[in-house]
């Protein structure tokens, strides 16, 4: 259904679900990272509910517009079924030197533009523009529109850095409304660190959300970008530590007597004025049923035969050269200082093999980057490993080049040394170097 053209002054910005909001201005509107359905993170996330799209205004829409990579904000099968409805709608996405995204945005139908970061303005019409900001070539981003009178932030999960923020506050002044990330995303400690999941996952995120309140001062922060559960077996216990939105509206009252925090529900609007009070009070009553159901598909990992695995590990190996394993880590702005570090790495990373134990298999592999070869034993609770997985997840892990970034997030994966940390970094940062060459 096509909203009704607007006067020039008019601005309305819909809730849709999770990390997606609808602009509408005038006789056109824009989206920003819509995932309306199905699982992502190799199914081990999932909407609370799905969006019917033939409820949505799809036919206004003009742009829309990706903050970064990650499959609840990228979602391809959601992009397709829009393409079906509207395939006159331009893609926007910050700069990147790999071209993967690009590629498969065109693939699908869509014109595609990257903007650049910090410095391009990308109008939206006459009068509107839209700013990406981060110092970090790849990554999540923060995005600032410029609605009439309006300055929207869009932090969405970027961890956006003080000097990021002075420029956005130099530029802009004051800030309208902060949307900004409130809940977990990723591995915060092994499954049974109960205590140390609270802290770095749990706390931690209701204090960011406090800090970034603090620093960027806005007039109200709709809390959003959570609208999600986890929901594999080997993933199930996060959903223990999810930030509730009721713990955020408290939180943010402590800092402003006036609460400057608005919860959405889907479909709402964001509302301007202070008129949100009762509002407010309606959304906690359903974001606590909608946040605190026990009602949750959970889905069985997948066993993955031993030959697949083999298969995924050689190829893997022989991929990674000594030249990579050297330079992976190296920060070529601090070439020496960096160059030591990358040494420091690669001799914990590779002096001794690497023990994986795959959990539904009950199989140990033992890997060596240096030898480029492994072999496989039998499980012992005897043996020290340096992480534990499902099948699954380890040969995600070792298939594609953003496997590891996908484990990370999910949170299927038990770490437990030093070198077992260092295997998701040292792949993270192949894929961030490399792209998908790899």
């Amino acid at each position: 259904m096509r909203e009704r053209k607007k006067e020039s002054n008019e601005i309305k910005i819909k809730f849709i679900n999770h990390a997606c909001f609808q602009f509408f201005i005038n006789d056109y509107s824009f989206l920003i990272d819509p995932w309306f359905f199905g699982k992502v993170f190799n199914n081990s996330w999932s909407l609370f509910k799905d969006t019917n799209i033939d409820n949505l205004d799809i036919e206004s829409v003009r742009y829309i517009f990706i903050s970064h990579e990650h499959p609840d904000h990228l979602h391809f099968e959601t992009l397709k079924k829009i393409k079906n409805i509207n395939p006159n709608i331009t893609i926007i996405f910050p700069y990147r030197k790999d071209k993967t995204v690009k590629n498969v945005i065109e693939k699908i139908g869509f014109k595609f533009k990257f903007i650049e970061q910090n410095n391009e303005k990308f109008f939206i019409d006459k009068l509107n523009y839209v700013k990406y900001f981060s110092f970090e070539k790849e990554g999540d981003h923060t995005m600032v529109f410029k609605i009439n009178d309006k300055i929207i932030v869009n932090q969405n999960d970027d961890y956006t850095l003080n000097k990021a923020i002075k420029l956005i506050l130099d530029e802009f002044q004051t800030i309208d409304v902060l949307m900004t990330q409130f809940s977990l995303a990723g591995y915060y400690g092994n499954a049974e660190e109960a205590e140390k999941i609270k802290k770095n996952g749990h706390d931690f995120h209701i204090n960011r959300v406090i800090e970034y309140a603090k620093k960027f001062n806005p007039k109200i922060v709709v809390p959003f970008a959570s609208y999600v559960y986890f929901c594999k077996d080997t993933n199930k216990y996060l959903n223990n530590f999810i930030v509730q939105p009721e713990e955020i509206f408290h939180a943010l009252k402590k800092i402003n007597e006036k609460n400057k925090c608005q919860l959405v529900y889907y479909e709402d609007e964001i509302i301007f004025n202070n008129d949100y009070e009762e509002r407010n009070k309606i959304n906690l009553n359903k974001l606590n049923i909608l946040f605190k159901t026990t009602d949750l598909q959970i889905l069985q990992s997948k066993k993955i035969k031993e030959e697949d695995l083999i298969d995924a590990v050689n190829n893997r190996l022989k991929s990674i050269s000594l030249l990579k394993l050297l330079t992976t880590f190296i920060d070529y702005k601090k070439p020496i200082s960096s160059l030591i570090k990358s040494l420091i790495k690669l001799i914990i990373l590779s002096n001794k093999n690497l023990i994986i134990h795959i959990t539904d298999i009950n199989k140990i592999f033992e890997l060596n980057f240096l030898k480029k070869n492994f072999h496989i034993k039998e499980y012992n609770k005897n043996i020290v490993c340096d992480l534990s997985l499902p099948s699954e997840d380890f040969l995600f892990m070792f298939k594609f080049p953003w496997g590891s970034d996908t484990v990370n997030i999910s949170a299927t994966a038990n770490i437990y040394t030093k070198k077992g940390l260092l295997l998701f970094s040292f792949f993270q940062s192949i894929y961030k170097k490399f792209g998908i060459q790899v």
